[in-house]
């Protein structure tokens, strides 16, 4: 199972996307956390450990370098 966080400044949007997963009940992903900024984005990794970050273009330029050691990284807009 692939642990993800997905990182965008729609809060209706993420709201959707937790929704969403739970209705489709998707056992190969889990949702760790959705954030709509970047300003708690660290604890969260700490604390998750994701192997995914997936990041909309409107939070993208608040962080100068998308670098966690073995997470992936996804953009989407």
């Amino acid at each position: 199972m692939k642990k993800v966080i997905v990182i965008d400044a729609r809060p209706n949007f993420t709201s959707d996307l937790e929704t969403r997963l739970l209705l489709d009940d998707d056992r190969t992903i889990r949702l760790e956390s959705t954030l709509n900024s970047t300003a708690n984005l660290h604890t969260a990794v700490e604390q998750f450990h994701p192997d995914i970050l997936c990041v909309c273009e409107n939070v993208l330029d608040t962080v100068p370098a998308w670098d966690y050691k073995d997470v992936s990284i996804y953009g989407y807009a």
